[in-house]
């Protein structure tokens, strides 16, 4: 029960620890966003948002859910 509770505690430290990012990766993004791997990557590059340093790949984070906004007010579904 304990362990159970402190869980919780690190989860939610951690999504408010990822709301003050710009940069995420996949993972923290996916966490973010509430979409799959592929997704997420995909999401990423039609925004324009992916960065490349060395093997390390990031996302920008605003520029993710400006690109999210934008597709919302026009009622535009970009399934694959």
């Amino acid at each position: 029960m304990y362990e159970e509770r402190e869980e919780i505690k690190l989860k939610r430290r951690t999504r408010s620890d990822l709301s003050n990012k710009k940069y995420v990766d996949v993972n923290e993004l996916r966490e973010i966003i509430s979409l799959g791997r592929n997704n997420c990557m995909k999401l990423g590059a039609d925004a324009g948002a992916v960065i490349r340093i060395g093997k390390r790949t990031l996302y920008n984070i605003d520029k993710i859910l400006d690109y999210m906004d934008n597709i919302a007010e026009r009622g535009e579904d970009i399934s694959g």
